[in-house]
C-alpha cells in the first residue's frame, strides 16, 4: 500500500492490550516458579485490585453522567439543574476534558483536526462520494483504538467483471463526540452533544460516521445516467417534432412519451441515490455500538480492563523476577516481550501508566541506585539507597537510576485489603449489641424541632 505522508500518524505502534484479563492470568499462573499458595494468592490479588477499580470507576461514571445530563438528547427525565449560558459551557469544557482523559485512560488515540482532515480527504470505496463539513459542529472530538490491514477485493469501475485486490486500514473502535446546535432542544440550550461507539471502520469511511453527511452521485455516475436520460429523450424528440409537423394528435402521443422517458431518467437517479444512502445506513447499523450516555458505560468498562490489565503484568514481572533489577525502561521491554512470547501481540506497553497505579495503590517501592564514578575518579562503586522509600516520596528527577520493587503477595493482599477498611467512614467500631432501631424519639430530633403534621392528599386525588 502507497505510504500517504498525510496519514503517517497512523503509523505509531498500538497501545490496546487485545488479551482479555482472565486469559493473562491464566497465562501468568501457569509460570512454574510460582508454587500453589502463591497461585491462590495472586487470583486474589487480580479480584481485589479488579474491585478496587470497579468502585473507583463507579465515582468516575457516575460524576460523567451528572456533567453530560443538560446535553443528553435522550434524556426522559428531569433535569438535575437548569444552567445559565455561562455554566453551560463550564461543564461542557468539565466533560470534554474527562471524556478525553477517560479514553485515553482506555488506550484510544485522538485525532488532532489536522488528522481528521487528512482522514475525511479520503473517499469511500465502492461508488459513495460522501462530503463532510468540519465546520457544522461546534465541537467534534475523535478517537479511534486499534489499527489492522484486510485485503478485500472489489470490481473495476471500467470492467465490473473483473475484480481487483486492495489492501485497506481499518480501526477497530471509534469514538466520538459531537456538540451540535438543535433549535427544538427541551431545555432552551439550544445544543445537545452526541456521543457514538462504532467498531470496524474502514479508514476511507470514517466520514460516514460524522452526524451531517451529503451523499452524492459520482461523476462517472452522473455521466451514466445523463446519458441514460438523453438517449432515452433523443429518438422521442426526433419523432415529436416529425409530429408536429404533420398530425396534432400524433404530437400529443409523442410529447406524453417524452415526458415518460424524461421521468424515467429522474427515477433511475433518485434510485440510484437511494441505494447510496441504504449502503450508509447498513453498514452504520452493524457497525454501531452504543449511542450518548450508553457510550459512558461502555468506555468506563473498556478503561476498568485495561488499568487492571497494566497493573496486572507490572507487578507479575516485578514479583516473579524479583532477583533483578528493573528500571521503568526495561520493565516497559520485558513486559512486551513477555506478551509477544505468550500472545505473539506487538503492543506499545503502557510502563508509565501502570507505574503510576502501582504507585497510588501504594504496592511499590523505589530504590535509588547511584551510578558509577567515571574513571580514575574516586569511588566509582555503585552505590544504594535500600531504604524502601514509597516512589512517590521520591523526587523526580533526585537520582539518575530508579529500580523499582513490589511488595511480596502478602503484604500486598494486606495493603489493598486496608485501603478498603479506611475508605468507608461513618462506623465507630461499637458493638452489634449496641444496635438500636429508629423509633419513637430515638435517636432525638435536633432542639426545637416539632413534629411534622401528617401529610393531607389533596382534593381530587384519591
Amino acid at each position: 500500500m502507497e505510504a500517504d505522508s498525510s496519514l503517517a500518524f497512523l503509523e505509531t505502534r498500538e497501545r490496546f492490550l487485545p488479551v482479555p484479563a482472565p486469559l493473562i492470568l491464566e497465562r501468568v499462573l501457569e509460570d512454574p516458579r510460582f508454587c500453589d499458595e502463591e497461585r491462590d494468592r495472586f487470583r486474589t490479588f487480580l479480584k481485589m485490585t479488579q474491585a478496587r477499580f470497579h468502585f473507583e470507576f463507579l465515582d468516575q461514571i457516575e460524576h460523567l453522567k451528572v456533567l453530560y445530563d443538560p446535553f443528553d438528547p435522550d434524556r426522559e427525565t428531569l433535569p438535575l439543574r437548569h444552567l445559565s449560558p455561562e455554566e453551560r459551557e463550564a461543564q461542557f469544557a468539565e466533560l470534554q476534558e474527562r471524556f478525553r482523559q477517560l479514553l485515553v485512560g482506555g488506550n484510544y488515540v485522538e485525532l488532532s483536526r489536522e488528522e481528521l482532515a487528512a482522514c475525511l480527504e479520503l473517499q469511500p470505496f465502492g461508488g459513495l462520494a460522501v462530503r463532510a463539513d468540519l465546520d457544522q459542529y461546534r465541537d467534534l472530538l475523535v478517537f479511534y483504538r486499534g489499527l489492522r490491514e484486510e485485503e478485500r477485493w472489489r470490481p473495476l469501475w471500467y470492467f465490473p467483471l473483473r475484480k481487483r485486490c486492495h489492501t485497506i486500514r481499518v480501526f477497530k473502535r471509534v469514538a466520538l463526540m459531537v456538540r451540535t446546535a438543535r433549535d427544538d432542544d427541551d431545555d432552551g440550550g439550544g445544543d445537545v452533544v452526541l456521543l457514538k461507539l462504532f467498531k470496524n471502520v474502514v479508514l476511507e469511511d470514517v466520514k460516514m460516521i460524522t452526524p451531517s453527511v451529503r451523499v452524492q452521485m459520482r461523476v462517472f455516475d452522473k455521466l451514466k445516467i445523463s446519458s441514460t436520460v438523453i438517449g432515452s429523450l433523443f429518438a422521442p424528440i426526433f419523432k415529436l417534432v416529425m409530429a408536429a409537423a404533420f398530425n396534432t394528435f400524433l404530437f400529443v402521443i409523442v410529447l406524453g412519451g417524452c415526458i415518460g422517458a424524461f421521468m424515467k431518467g429522474v427515477f433511475s437517479f433518485l434510485s440510484s441515490k437511494t441505494k447510496y444512502m441504504q449502503t450508509l445506513s447498513s453498514s452504520l447499523y452493524f457497525q454501531n455500538q452504543a449511542n450518548n450516555a450508553s457510550v459512558l458505560t461502555r468506555l468506563v468498562d473498556a478503561a476498568e480492563a485495561e488499568e487492571s490489565k497494566e497493573l496486572l503484568l507490572a507487578y507479575f514481572i516485578l514479583y516473579i523476577e524479583r532477583d533483578r533489577d528493573y528500571t521503568v525502561e526495561e520493565l516497559d521491554r520485558r513486559v512486551e516481550l513477555w506478551l509477544r512470547a505468550r500472545f505473539d501481540v506487538d503492543v506499545d506497553f503502557e510502563v508509565d501508566d501502570a507505574v503510576r497505579k502501582l504507585i497510588e495503590k501504594d504496592l511499590i517501592v523505589e530504590r535509588v541506585v547511584e551510578p558509577a564514578a567515571a574513571p580514575g575518579a574516586e569511588g566509582g562503586e555503585v552505590t544504594s539507597q535500600d531504604d524502601n522509600r514509597p516512589a512517590h516520596s521520591i523526587a523526580a528527577g533526585a537520582a539518575p537510576s530508579r529500580i523499582l520493587k513490589v511488595y511480596d503477595l502478602p503484604s500486598s493482599l494486606r495493603r489493598l485489603d486496608e485501603w478498603w477498611d479506611n475508605f468507608f467512614a461513618g462506623g465507630d467500631g461499637g458493638d452489634a449489641s449496641n444496635d438500636r432501631v429508629a423509633d419513637g424519639d430515638w435517636p432525638p430530633f435536633p432542639e426545637g424541632i416539632k413534629r411534622m403534621p401528617d401529610p393531607q392528599p389533596e382534593r381530587g386525588v384519591g
